[in-house]
């Protein structure tokens, strides 16, 4: 038998095995291997594609029930023929010429059978499968699971009914915010915040895509290298605090608030040419359309940084506002200016007189406030100064006149018999307006005790990690009076000091306060001691914030 015909029966014997599904899983890939590298193999794989789209125009035929029995005859012919010796035909001497006119008859009409088509055209669907299935068939994608949703508040999702505590996968297709927040860690430990509209889709544990809108990232140390992959970019972490965003002309900006990132323009992310190093505090804008890097100011408050749906909470990055939880706010600028605490009940209050008073000692606690523990008049002379409603002592308080005037306000005026009304002034800078900086007025004589535990939870998911102010006497006093007044001024943390500065005078302006709060730190306070007999100790604390970090 010659290699073409045996190439034959093994094709139609194994395509005949396919379509009754008895074909093992060699016979199976020996089929596939001689479609793909035989020529001759396709040559009758297209013709039995002819055949197959002939026969697709014959209507009304059922399969025949004795179809299994006569494949098998079928193979078993095949078989046989392809293993049957070979038989030599002696070549017979022609008896005539070889060349002559030849006269054929005229060819016989051939009747095909039910059964015999039937097989034909199941043996071409088989082999139209084998062949094509290779090829047309979707490659097979792992679907992973990277991702969990552990909190979203306001959120509405398009095609998607998510709920806290859902699993997200890759090669499931973007996903799209509407709008609300959404808390997404990473199996690798990083956490996200996404905020509508957006859309994303994850592509691993280490890599998003964020096609629209903004997300932030907190990535440990563990996971650096998560990146961020955008319509015109990539941002890859370094260990850090960043967010990325789409504007609305499709312009991809990077933010870093902590540690760095690489913006790499492009689609992949493997390339280092055009890349722009950002550390803290710096931003960049990439503009795929002309594709130039460009420096931008970094953004401070835009992106969500933290979520917390049971409390109704949204950080994006703010400091807790001293003077406005003062003001009776929620230090997030719900508080009102020139209100404040009575320092002899700790009663809030909305209005006081201006005007000088004499304090008589001991501790009032504010109950009305769950973030001020209470207010006190120092003076060492009345004995023990009492800084905290657990008993902390301020042993190195000084002895005082224990005179005071007005009361702890959100807000930084004046105004006695001797002088008319105004704003104080630090550093040139004029405090008490609205739209002023913030500031919280502490004459001389007055204390006051922040509970840091019930701050920290009016921050849930964050960290407290350290204090910025500026403290001095408003300058309006030389101004006004022409002398220099003078004052002691302390930050306490459970009644030990962290700051101390004696004898400042309106001409000496404000300085600057920092402290690091430690996690086991739990009451701060205020503190301003006359240091002499002029009066006129008009004192102020302005921009005194308290700064968090993601926990």
């Amino acid at each position: 038998m010659e290699a073409k015909d045996k190439m034959l029966f093994e094709i139609s014997a194994l395509a005949l095995k396919a379509s009754d599904n008895s074909v093992t899983s060699a016979e199976f890939d020996r089929l596939q291997y001689l479609l793909k590298t035989d020529p001759l193999a396709v040559k009758y794989y297209l013709d039995f594609m002819y055949t197959f789209a002939s026969m697709d125009e014959i209507k009304g035929i059922a399969p025949d029930k004795n179809q299994q029995e006569c494949n098998k005859l079928l193979l078993e012919l095949a078989e046989y023929e392809n293993t049957a010796e070979e038989v030599e035909i002696p070549a017979e001497k022609p008896s005539r010429e070889l060349i002559q006119k030849v006269v054929y008859p005229a060819p016989e009409k051939r009747q095909f059978s039910k059964f015999q088509i039937i097989t034909l055209v199941m043996s071409a669907a088989a082999m139209l499968f084998v062949f094509l299935f290779p090829r047309v068939a979707p490659e097979k994608v792992d679907v992973i699971e990277v991702a969990t949703l552990v909190d979203q508040m306001n959120a509405e999702w398009t095609k998607s009914d998510f709920n806290k505590g859902d699993s997200l996968w890759t090669n499931k297709g973007p996903l799209k915010l509407k709008k609300g927040l959404a808390k997404i860690a990473f199996n690798s430990g990083v956490e996200t915040v996404l905020e509508g509209p957006a859309e994303i889709e994850f592509k691993g544990e280490q890599k998003i895509a964020l096609l629209s809108g903004k997300i932030f990232a907190t990535v440990p140390s563990s996971a650096v290298g998560f990146t961020v992959q955008t319509p015109g970019a990539h941002i890859v972490d370094y260990g850090t605090e960043f967010g990325v965003m789409i504007d609305s002309a499709g312009n991809t900006e990077a933010h870093v608030y902590k540690g760095q990132v690489e913006l790499r323009p492009g689609a992949d992310p493997l390339v280092f040419e055009n890349a722009t190093r950002l550390t803290a505090g710096l931003a960049a804008q990439y503009d795929p359309l002309s594709d130039t890097t460009t420096a931008i100011p970094v953004r401070s408050y835009t992106f969500a940084r933290q979520v917390v749906s049971s409390s109704n909470f949204v950080w994006r990055g703010e400091p807790v506002d001293l003077a406005d939880i003062i003001g009776h706010g929620n230090g997030f600028g719900t508080g009102k200016i020139e209100v404040g605490v009575d320092p002899i009940t700790g009663k809030l209050i909305n209005e006081f007189e201006m005007v000088g008073n004499s304090g008589k000692g001991g501790y009032a606690d504010v109950a009305e406030s769950k973030m001020i523990d209470g207010v006190f008049i120092p003076n060492a002379s009345w004995g023990p100064v009492k800084v905290s409603s657990m008993g902390h002592l301020f042993n190195d308080a000084p002895a005082t006149t224990g005179r005071y005037w007005g009361a702890i306000f959100n807000g930084a005026v004046h105004g006695v018999d001797d002088s008319s009304r105004h704003n104080l002034v630090l550093n040139g800078v004029d405090y008490g307006r609205v739209e002023s900086p913030s500031a919280f007025s502490l004459h001389a004589n007055l204390g006051i005790t922040f509970d840091l535990d019930a701050i920290r939870e009016n921050v849930p998911g964050t960290e407290l990690k350290s204090l910025t102010a500026e403290c001095g006497i408003s300058s309006t006093v030389s101004d006004v009076f022409g002398y220099e007044s003078q004052a002691d001024f302390f930050v306490l943390i459970d009644g030990q000091a962290r700051y101390t500065r004696k004898g400042a005078t309106p001409e000496q302006g404000g300085e600057k306060i920092e402290i690091d709060i430690r996690p086991n730190d739990r009451f701060l306070t205020f503190v301003v001691t006359d240091a002499g007999e002029i009066p006129r100790d008009w004192a102020i604390f302005v921009k005194p914030f308290l700064h968090f970090n993601i926990n």
